[in-house]
């Protein structure tokens, strides 16, 4: 998100009535991220922050892609889509998501419950801590419209 924030504010400072963003991550720890920078949900009854899932996903079904966020500068209507890269969760990594989480198709044993927690924390800890930005996002300028 900062990473963001600096391309399309370029050194600014940006005002937070200033952001828009189109989210397709249903999860709460995203959603919980992008209000406390920016504040879009509970500013102006939430009208800065969209939700838009790709067909056949929610919390319960979601692939890589859900992972996508496109920040808007208001001002000037600039637009940046980051994405995580492809390839960064391991192989099966929402099939297992949807056993260990939501027990579909059926509950996980304790070996699945304990691969998912272990590719989770790498995941989270790469994201957090370790990789560089660029080895983590696909940053896109998207075009104005």
């Amino acid at each position: 998100m900062v990473s963001a924030i600096s391309k399309l504010w370029s050194g600014e400072i940006p005002r937070r009535g200033d952001f828009k963003i189109i989210s397709v991550c249903p999860t709460p720890g995203s959603k919980d991220a992008l209000e406390f920078i920016t504040r879009v949900i509970t500013r102006e009854k939430g009208e800065d922050f969209n939700l838009m899932l790709p067909e056949g996903t929610d919390i319960k079904n979601m692939l890589e892609g859900n992972y996508t966020f496109t920040f808007i500068r208001k001002s000037n209507n600039e637009r940046i889509k980051i994405r995580i890269k492809e390839g960064l969760f391991s192989k099966g990594f929402s099939e297992l998501r949807k056993k260990v989480k939501f027990n579909i198709p059926e509950l996980a044993i304790p070996d699945e419950k304990r691969t998912f927690k272990q590719g989770y924390q790498r995941l989270r800890d790469s994201l957090l801590y370790f990789w560089p930005v660029d080895k983590i996002f696909d940053f896109e300028t998207v075009s104005q419209h």
